[in-house]
């Protein structure tokens, strides 16, 4: 893994990460709380992921209003 991102094409690829995904999972873990599920089984697991990311998208639409 480190070679590949110590590769031209990784650090691009890596970069773009950084600036898209990671916001949103440090927005979802560290400003929601959510540090670990609280729910067993892999449907009851999904669906509370899936409350997390819609509260998270209703933020970002929000603050894109104002």
């Amino acid at each position: 893994m480190k070679v590949k991102i110590d590769s031209p094409i990784g650090r691009r690829q890596y970069s773009k990460r950084l600036g898209a995904i990671e916001p949103v999972f440090g927005n979802i873990t560290v400003n929601k709380g959510m540090n670990k599920f609280t729910l067993r089984g892999q449907d009851k697991v999904n669906t509370q992921w899936q409350m997390y990311c819609l509260v998270h998208n209703i933020e970002k639409l929000r603050n894109s209003l104002h």
